[in-house]
């Protein structure tokens, strides 16, 4: 059998392999991979898992240190007294010890009152998802129930007005403490929304110019 040396002779191709993908299925696997990539990667990255579980840390310390404040505010009667009958006396005559006349008895259990709320307020407000501000007002109603509490119920507790403001001061304080952390949450909430949608809407856009 003889053959034409005039016609030309098609060089081989690569013999294809078989059970190996195209050329499209690959890019179609790489195309899911990176895809699947990207999800993990925007479920790694996301901050409302982050933000959630600080939320849930910050509530479970809330919790441990309401149940110590209750403790200390709905116990039968003053905690240590002999320590506060000492305290007091002490400062009968702050100047004989050094001190300001204005440091006196009062003013050292008001600054108590403010310190024991301001924690509450600080893990109250990192505790809420939204509307942090509403910690101040949950401590000035908690502080109102617990005077009330401690006058029909514990005839040896004193209930104040003035410790309803200290308690209300004190968990001011501790939302203004909270602020950075509550300003960053939101950015970080804020720029992830942000690359969400520009995520979504590039596709949309390269297709929208493909028809032109």
């Amino acid at each position: 059998m003889t053959y034409d040396r005039s016609l030309p002779v098609a060089p081989a191709g690569p013999a294809s392999v078989p059970g190996r993908a195209t050329g499209s299925v690959v890019d179609g696997r790489d195309g899911a991979h990176g895809d699947n990539g990207r999800d993990h990667g925007h479920r790694r990255s996301d901050p409302t898992r982050l933000d959630r579980t600080a939320r849930r840390a910050a509530g479970a310390l809330l919790v441990l240190l309401l149940l110590v404040v209750a403790l200390i505010v709905f116990w039968p009667g003053p905690p240590d007294p002999g320590g506060q009958s000492a305290l007091a006396s002490y400062l009968r005559h702050p100047e004989r010890h050094g001190l300001p006349r204005w440091v006196t008895f009062d003013l050292v259990q008001n600054l108590a009152n403010v310190a024991m709320f301001v924690p509450l307020g600080l893990l109250g407000s990192l505790a809420l998802r939204r509307h942090n501000y509403l910690v101040v007002v949950y401590a000035a109603a908690a502080s109102g129930l617990i005077e009330f509490v401690q006058l029909v119920l514990l005839p040896h507790r004193v209930s104040s007005l003035q410790d309803v403001l200290a308690n209300t001061v004190g968990a001011s304080l501790g939302l203004l403490l909270a602020v950075p952390a509550l300003l960053r949450r939101r950015r970080r909430r804020r720029l992830y929304a942000l690359g969400r949608l520009r995520a979504v809407d590039s596709p949309r856009r390269a297709a929208r110019a493909a028809r032109l």
